[in-house]
Order: structure tokens, then C-alpha cells, then sequence
């Protein structure tokens, strides 16, 4: 009895470790990953980058004018704008990418692998979905929102994580 409840405990400990790992990594609003996790995977996909000689793609993805939200309908509304987008964001790319929400209004999208030519293709494809799609419509609002979205490939147009982010920040 002591060894059955001695493994129960171990194994509720487990699943909480896990779940608090995975909260470290959360961003609280979009229920997306977080910068943190950002640079865990950026460090990931540039060691694969470089011994699989693959590229991976990074879009930098902004909410275009978004403060107006905040201003006109309040930072509830614009949460729930942000969780809403986050949303459909993740149905534009595959399981194998990643979305972060990278501060505020502004997301980074990893593709992997990808060329410059299918990261244009996708953002493309974000931009336009987004464009003709209505937020927050179960509020009553129907928000229409643009996004603008830079690309940048690894190791094509930066070395380091920090160069890529800012490469497709430009």
C-alpha cells in the first residue's frame, strides 16, 4: 500500500512538472508559445539548419494598427482579438511550425523546413485569410483586422537568432 501510494504521488508530481513546463512556455493571453519558447526553438531549428543543411523560414507577423481596438472597445475586447487571432494564425501553418506570440500585437511564425518562396506563399496566404476575416463576431463586432508580415530565411539572410528576428522584422 505504502509503494501504490508512493508511485500514485510520484506520478501526480510528474504530470504537474509537466504541466508547469509547459506554462513556462505559454504566453497567458493567445494560449500560444511564448519569446521564451521562441529562443528554445530558434536554437533548435539553427543546429538542425546547420547539420541537416536544411532552411527554415521566420515570419514576423504584425496586427496592424491593433491599439485602435484597445482604444475603441476596451482590453477585453482586445484580448479576446489576440486569443482570436492566435487561433487562426496556428490553422495556417503546419504541426511541424511553431507560433509564438512575440510582445504585444506581434507574432513570429517558425516554418520548417521552408524556402523563401513557400514562406512568401504562406505569409501571403496569413495576410489575405486575415484581411477578409471577421473578429470577435460572438461579441457582437465583426472587426475587421490587416496584418503586415516580413520573411526571413536561416541561413540565407541572418546568422544568429537575433539577426533572423530582425531580418524578418524589417
Amino acid at each position: 500500500k505504502i509503494l501504490s501510494a508512493q508511485i500514485e504521488v510520484t506520478g501526480q508530481n510528474i504530470i504537474s512538472y509537466v504541466d508547469l513546463k509547459e506554462l513556462r512556455h505559454a504566453d497567458e493571453v493567445t494560449r500560444l508559445h511564448n519569446t521564451r519558447y521562441l529562443s528554445t526553438v530558434l536554437d533548435r531549428e539553427i543546429e538542425k539548419s546547420k547539420t541537416a543543411g536544411h532552411s527554415f523560414v521566420v515570419l514576423f507577423i504584425d496586427a496592424d494598427k491593433f491599439k485602435l481596438v484597445n482604444d475603441s472597445h476596451g482590453h477585453v475586447h482586445g484580448s479576446k482579438l489576440l486569443l482570436e487571432l492566435g487561433q487562426k494564425l496556428t490553422t495556417y501553418v503546419r504541426d511541424a511550425d511553431s507560433i509564438v506570440r512575440y510582445v504585444e500585437y506581434e507574432f513570429v511564425a517558425i516554418l520548417t523546413p521552408c524556402d523563401l518562396a513557400m514562406g512568401k506563399l504562406v505569409a501571403e496566404r496569413i495576410r489575405k485569410s486575415i484581411e477578409s476575416y471577421e473578429f470577435l463576431k460572438e461579441d457582437g463586432l465583426a472587426l475587421k483586422l490587416t496584418v503586415s508580415i516580413g520573411v526571413a530565411v536561416f541561413p540565407d539572410h541572418a546568422t544568429s537568432k537575433e539577426e533572423i528576428i530582425e531580418q524578418a522584422n524589417h
